[in-house]
């Protein structure tokens, strides 16, 4: 009888083991192609990536060094990408589309740009020295971007094509607040002529 009883407790120990290790098994990994993640839509669309020139891998964060060398890149859901760099008084922003070739993220920018310049040339005449913005918009060289991705422990991260590499990393700001804010300073509009 204590036989029998030891043989059960052991089989459902077994059990309980082979189930548990069933629900914590991790998805499967990504491909991975010559150091490189093989992306997917998924992986950015919806989302929003902030990108410097600079890159933490013990830590897994970007480092901005300079001034100017910060860029949020907002994937919309419709295929759409933002991108907006920032400097001290002027921010660029940049519309264009996303798709997936090669297990790379392309983007193809439009060929029209929005700067938003910081208004400081009298700040005694800004009301409640609040700040305020000119728009204007250039043509510019259709041009594209390729995105990489990396993983640096459980953080998808993308890197640019390029001399000059840039490393983004995935904000909190959701894609829906970026557009409306767009919208409201003016600059939506002057992207979708």
């Amino acid at each position: 009888m204590k036989k029998i009883a030891i043989v059960l407790a052991l089989a459902s120990i077994g059990c309980v083991r082979q189930k548990s290790a069933e629900e914590t098994s991790p998805m499967p990994q990504k491909e991975v192609v010559n150091g490189n993640l093989t992306l997917a839509i998924e992986d950015v669309k919806g989302k929003a990536f902030t990108f410097a020139d600079g890159f933490e891998k013990e830590n897994c964060y970007i480092v901005a060094d300079c001034d100017c060398c910060t860029s949020d890149f907002i994937f919309l859901e419709n295929g759409t990408c933002v991108v907006e760099y920032y400097c001290l008084e002027a921010n660029d922003i940049f519309k264009g589309s996303y798709r997936v070739a090669n297990g790379k993220i392309e983007i193809t920018y439009d060929a029209l740009a929005v700067a938003q310049e910081e208004n400081i040339d009298d700040p005694d005449t800004l009301p409640d020295y609040e700040p305020r913005f000119t728009l204007s918009t250039r043509k510019i060289k259709p041009q594209k971007t390729m995105l990489t991705g990396k993983m640096c422990k459980s953080e998808l991260i993308l890197e640019t094509d390029g001399k000059q590499k840039e490393f983004g990393s995935k904000n909190d700001i959701s894609a829906s607040d970026y557009t409306k804010r767009l919208k409201e300073e003016g600059i939506w509009q002057l992207l979708n002529p």
